[in-house]
């Protein structure tokens, strides 16, 4: 009779899956410890800078254009039609040179009506001022009535022809206080009446509101013939025959050829470096010339910042008002820095990592960087970084998990 062999051949299974378990493990541990495939990059598609020594400038660029410093904007002071121009842009002005005139049949009228009003006023004023007059004169009359009967009454009595009542003259006297006391009611009330102090009676304030509002229509009036108000060059002239203006629209712009500033717009994150007093060069696309900030905007308006900038040298010829220029502003210069070419993304006052170049120029290896001051095209660096070393400058976002690549 057969022995069954079924505890053997368990036993030998076991031992089986044993040994394929530690092989199996082995080749992981083995496969862990083989260096990972590098990421391959083609050099000559990326942005290598190299770490200088040396005076680094701090600096800002921005674009901008070429402003007057005296100059006027001539706006429309009522609603009209323009009826002529006399002159066109690029015309030599001068204070009294006619420009354009406008018609307005409604300011006309206007000023008609306001003459009358100011003239009724008048008359109005007059009439009740002689009235308060006439309460003086006769309030005047009567205390010089009272006082006469008062001393007529003392002398015949002193004379022995009245007899002595004391009910009489007190009588007197008392007419004569309130003759007093009416007069110098009625010169308080015209001194009121003609403006006193800081006080304007009804009918004067009347008065001076329709003066004044006749003024403001004359001078409308007069501003409809259109003048330069200034020696200079007739700039722009944004009006045409036969076109509406209505209050407050741009008639024309005067300004003086020369002396010319610098407005740049300097983009929100640098103009925190940008202060008044700094030293500046605009570029004309012409010629360069030297400039300093004198004012600097206090708020931000799309993102940036206005700065004007005075030229202090003599601008080269072709120079005119808006003409596109690109400035910079010295901020601050270095004598002694370890400085690169501004990589993609790169902040000043931060730390960053960046690629490094080996050096037989086979890989680069990311390292840690802490920058320090910056300029628009380089940054100062303060850690990680050794002079004549190189650097990828290109955007290397794509290898973000990657600590080492391989150049080809």
């Amino acid at each position: 009779m057969d022995i069954p062999r079924t505890k053997q051949r368990s036993k030998k299974k076991k031992l089986l899956i044993a040994v394929l378990a530690i092989v199996v493990l082995a080749v992981i541990v083995y496969l862990a410890r083989l260096p990972s495939a590098l990421l391959s990059i083609d050099r000559d598609a990326l942005l290598v800078g190299t770490v200088e020594r040396g005076v680094l400038s701090i600096e800002i660029k921005a674009n901008g254009t070429l402003e007057p410093v005296d100059s006027r904007i001539i706006t429309a002071q009522s609603s009209c039609v323009v009826a002529q121009i006399h002159a066109y842009p690029g015309a030599v002005v001068h204070p009294d040179t006619l420009i354009a005139e406008l018609d307005s049949p409604e300011l006309e009228q206007e000023t008609q009506n306001a003459l009358w009003q100011m003239r009724s006023a008048e008359a109005d004023y007059q009439l009740q001022r002689l009235d308060q007059r006439t309460a003086v004169e006769t309030a005047l009359g009567a205390r010089q009535e009272a006082k006469a009967k008062l001393d007529a009454y003392l002398l015949l009595k002193e004379r022995g022809l009245y007899g002595d009542n004391s009910v009489d003259l007190l009588r007197f006297r008392v007419a004569l206080d309130q003759a007093d006391a009416q007069l110098a009611a009625a010169r308080s009330r015209l001194r009121f009446f003609e403006g006193d102090g800081n006080t304007t009676a009804p009918p004067k304030a009347k008065l001076e509101q329709a003066r004044s509002m006749y003024e403001l229509k004359k001078a409308q009036l007069a501003a409809l013939k259109v003048r330069a108000g200034m020696d200079g060059i007739l700039q722009q002239l944004p009006i045409q025959v036969g076109g509406r203006c209505e209050v407050g629209s741009t008639l024309a712009i005067v300004a003086k050829p020369t002396p010319l500033k610098a407005v740049l717009k300097v983009d929100q994150i640098l103009a925190k470096d940008v202060r008044v007093g700094l030293t500046a060069v605009i570029d004309t696309y012409n010629g360069k010339v030297l400039g300093r900030v004198i004012r600097t905007d206090p708020s931000i308006r799309n993102g940036t910042m206005t700065v004007d900038v005075a030229i202090t040298d003599e601008l080269p010829h072709g120079a005119r008002p808006d003409l596109s220029v690109e400035g910079t502003v010295l901020v601050q210069r270095i004598p002694d820095a370890v400085f690169v070419d501004r990589p993609n993304l790169a902040q000043a006052n931060s730390v960053a990592n960046l690629f490094k170049i080996t050096g037989d120029g086979r890989e680069a290896v990311r390292v840690p960087v802490r920058y320090g001051r910056g300029s628009e095209t380089r940054l100062e660096v303060l850690d990680g970084l050794a002079p004549g070393q190189k650097v990828i400058l290109s955007d290397t976002s794509a290898w973000s998990t990657a600590s080492r690549v391989r150049l080809r």
